[in-house]
């Protein structure tokens, strides 16, 4: 089995990439509901390298795969990491043992509120929690926690170091969503100056964004797009430099060494020099083995093929790519062949 959350921040296209990232380091038989156990089920294909079995991807590309688990609780361990995962499973688990009581109780009331809590932590091992739905679920819990008190009307007391650290957590909390916000805002101009044309400061504002929340890896591929908008020689290494300190912070994420390789190409094509072409065709390589289904991969690999000469391994690839239904990827790419594989 494979663990198969998928971040909230990361493009549709690009949700299989962080499931085969988990699922290399996670095999745990975690996965639950249909969407995601499908997204394995291509994963598992492409490891087997069964061409009967690419079924999957070729029917549904990049563009339909779900970008969150259907599992409340791995959803909240992508959003919050595995100490909120724990607290999650805890406040659940709590909620369980009071729904017994209400259903014990022998009062309609409370034995439907009882029961009606109880079927909604159950589907939720099915389906992420949904903004809509879960407050005023949370809403009825903390009903439930009240009427099944052991001595209703008591008033809890927590001692002053709990009250501490709940000021904290909130504090931090509100501090990270606004930092998101001062975030989103320079990127918003970042792309109103470069569409102005004034690159310099387009750079500084996306690079601001990116020091802001370096744990968001979105910001620095934001910033490398920026830093590589002239489509110049100094802007592939300004946009590999910055995707270079990105991966410092996360080695093996799939998105950030696709973009890695895809400006290292474009870079080695504008450079001309044939030791960094080799370098990032050994990138692509590097890729496709990981994910062998992945269509932008292969087109990717294949216009490197073609810079390099290589003609037949190049049209191996673009076959291999149209067969997997590369339409989105050589929309991105800009299509391929010799001298002009890089795209923009």
């Amino acid at each position: 089995g494979v663990v198969a959350p998928m971040s909230p921040i990361v493009q549709t296209e690009q949700a299989p990439d962080m499931v085969h990232q988990v699922g290399r380091r996670g095999r745990r038989a975690l996965a639950a509901g249909i969407i995601t156990l499908g997204v394995l089920g291509a994963i598992a294909a492409s490891r087997a390298h069964d061409r009967r079995h690419y079924y999957y991807e070729r029917r549904y590309t990049r563009q339909t795969m779900p970008d969150r688990a259907h599992n409340g609780p791995l959803d909240v361990a992508v959003t919050t990491g595995l100490p909120g995962m724990a607290l999650y499973l805890t406040a659940a688990g709590f909620l369980l043992l009071r729904a017994g009581r209400a259903l014990l109780s022998g009062q309609p009331a409370l034995i439907g509120l009882g029961a009606g809590i109880t079927a909604y932590l159950a589907q939720q091992w099915f389906l992420f929690p949904i903004a809509e739905v879960d407050p005023v679920f949370w809403l009825f819990a903390g009903v439930l926690v009240a009427a099944t008190s052991a001595t209703p009307g008591a008033r809890l007391v927590a001692p002053r170091w709990v009250w501490g650290a709940v000021v904290t957590l909130v504090g931090i909390v509100l501090l990270a969503g606004a930092l998101d916000i001062v975030a989103d805002h320079h990127v918003s101009d970042a792309v109103e100056l470069l569409n102005e044309g004034d690159t310099a400061d387009a750079l500084r504002s996306a690079d601001l964004a990116a020091a802001i929340r370096p744990d968001s890896i979105r910001y620095h591929v934001i910033a490398a797009s920026v830093a590589a908008g002239p489509r110049s020689f100094d802007g592939y290494t300004w946009a590999v430099d910055r995707l270079d300190a990105a991966l410092d912070l996360s080695p093996g994420d799939p998105i950030l060494r696709a973009e890695h390789a895809a400006f290292n190409l474009r870079l080695a094509q504008a450079s001309r020099d044939v030791t960094a072409l080799e370098s990032a065709i050994a990138e692509w390589e590097a890729l496709v083995a990981y994910d062998p289904v992945h269509a932008r991969y292969r087109l990717e690999l294949g216009n490197g093929y073609a810079i390099a000469g290589n003609d037949a391994a190049a049209e191996e690839q673009w076959v291999t790519a149209a067969d997997l239904g590369a339409r989105g990827a050589a929309a991105r790419s800009g299509g391929g062949g010799r001298g002009g594989g890089g795209g923009g």
